[in-house]
């Protein structure tokens, strides 16, 4: 009998979780200014291959005034990857990106790129939207306007760091799509 408790305990954790995620409408942004020290936004995930991970941290220096997606550098080469709430898109319909990014030492070198995926998986970021390369500690707007999707369904904006070990802090920050 406690097993079956159980399993219908998970089962209903489940359903609850999966309603919470449900796909946001258009326009979609993700400022960040929620979030909680060192968390994410509910319904977006990440993955760590290699390295640290993304984390939501206060940023209040130079051009920023508040909480940004950060990456803090480490000993080896970054591999993470960070997936936005769930967004309906349509086949035959063109999407804009934008967000902005930036770091934090003129002298280091961040690298990422922006995709969209069909599921929270690094294969799963098939669509390719920008490639970065950042230098000189500024704010930069990273944007896109003319991205299409192979097939009507749910997906995610997929960015994934891929600086080398002992690089500075990445930031992105007001993340958007819309129609």
């Amino acid at each position: 009998m406690k097993k079956i408790f159980l399993l219908l305990l998970l089962f209903s954790l489940q359903i609850v979780r999966a309603q919470e995620c449900s796909p946001v409408a258009l326009p979609y942004t993700e400022d960040f200014e929620s979030e909680l020290y060192n968390l994410i936004p509910k319904c977006t995930s990440k993955e760590i291959i290699a390295g640290n991970s993304w984390a939501v941290r206060p940023h209040r220096s130079g051009t920023y005034n508040g909480n940004v997606l950060t990456y803090t550098p480490c000993y080896e080469q970054a591999n993470a990857w960070f997936f936005s709430k769930p967004i309906y898109l349509a086949e035959g319909h063109v999407y804009k990106i934008e967000y902005l990014y930036g770091n934090n030492a003129p002298n280091t070198l961040e690298k990422f790129k922006v995709a969209l995926a069909t599921k929270h998986k690094p294969s799963a970021a098939t669509v390719a939207v920008n490639k970065h390369t950042v230098k000189g500690a500024c704010l930069n707007l990273g944007s896109n306007h003319e991205v299409c999707v192979p097939q009507s369904g749910i997906y995610y904006i997929a960015i994934k760091v891929e600086s080398d070990a002992y690089q500075g802090e990445l930031y992105v920050d007001e993340l958007k799509i819309w129609e």
